[in-house]
Formats: C-alpha cells, structure tokens, sequence
C-alpha cells in the first residue's frame, strides 16, 4: 500500500509499520522513488512515481510504503528544467542520492563521471546533457533506524568560555605529507591528528 506520507522529517523513516520517504526539491516538475533488490542492481526492482496532487507539501516531496522497513535499498530520480545558466540541471536519466539518508551502500563500484548530468567529453562541457542512466554505477541509499549506540560515550563538558572550535577541510588537512598520518585524505587520517588538536587546545573540530 502507497500513500502520501508526511513532509517531514527529511530522508527515510520508520513509521507506523512502513517507511515515510520526504525529499525537498523547488523545481522538480516529477519525482521517482526507486527501490533496488541489491545495492549494484542494474536497475529498480521497484519505481515509484509521486503525483504531486497527492505527495507535495510546499517543495517538499513525500511518500509512505507499507512494509517496507530498514535495510530497504533506495535512491531518487528527479526531473525538471535542464537550464544550467540558471542553475538547473535537472536529469531523468540520474539517480540520485537522499541527502538525508542514514546509510549508502554500493560505494565500492560509485562512478562519479557517470553521475554527471552533463557529458566529460563534449565540447559544450557542462552546458551538454548526458543520457547515460547511471543507476549502476550510482551508490544507493540505505533505510535506517535512526538509532545509534553510543556505547556510553558522552559528549565534552566544556563551557563556551573555553572552547575553541577548529574548522577544516578533512581531506586538505590531512592529505599533505607534512600532516604525517598514516590515512591521508580520510576521516582515519582526522582521527590520527587528534593529539596534535588537543595539543593546540582545539575542543571542538
């Protein structure tokens, strides 16, 4: 059973024995929910077409599926104007990620050129529009449970007097030979340089 659902709370959600599905999107003119049966499927077992009568709040997009529940593979396929001197690239042929979702899966085999809504090669470059459907080679999104176990963590005391926030690039910060870690470029290479943070008395990253 499908229905319309709620607008929030953005991305995937368990409720009332299905999963509410809600994604904001201004310009869509049509959105596709897509359900896979395996994160490097070929294609969607399963597309589901919102009417916007029905499955629009505002510029919100949303849909309720009965039975469908966490571990359920997922991912969006949105169309609208392909007008890129306005700022809209809009394109059927990409699937596309919540950017709301608990989980991705398939990020092994995720080409990021064939995400492209426009064609490498062409002399237009980016202006160009590629009809290369992606939904193979696109990282999917996963349903979750929202939960997560602490394991008894517990956030840092500090009071806003002393704190100092550090903002950075993972990837900048790290990467460089100079920031000596053994992952470069990654969040394992971030977590490698927390000693030198504290050292220099950051509190907050």
């Amino acid at each position: 059973m499908i229905r319309a659902g709620m607008p929030l709370p953005l991305g995937a959600y368990e409720r009332c024995g299905g999963v509410n599905l809600a994604v904001f999107s201004r310009h869509a003119t049509q959105v596709s929910l897509l359900l896979f049966d395996a994160p490097l499927a070929e294609a969607p077992c399963r597309s589901i077409d919102l009417d916007p009568a029905q499955h629009r709040t505002g510029d919100i997009w949303h849909v309720w599926i009965e039975s469908l529940d966490r571990g359920a593979i997922y991912a969006w396929r949105v169309n609208g104007p392909y007008q890129p001197e306005q700022g809209h690239r809009f394109n059927p042929h990409k699937v596309l990620l919540d950017p709301y979702a608990a989980a991705l899966v398939g990020t092994e085999c995720w080409d990021f050129a064939c995400a492209c809504g426009f064609e490498a090669t062409s002399p237009a470059r980016d202006l160009s529009f590629s009809r290369e459907d992606n939904s193979r080679w696109q990282a999917k999104c996963l349903v979750g449970d929202g939960a997560f176990d602490w394991q008894g963590d517990q956030r840092p005391h500090h009071t806003w007097a002393d704190t100092l926030i550090y903002e950075t690039h993972v990837r900048g910060f790290t990467v460089h030979p100079s920031a000596a870690v053994e992952q470069p470029g990654t969040y394992l290479g971030l977590v490698e340089k927390i000693p030198y943070l504290k050292e220099l008395g950051i509190t907050a990253v």
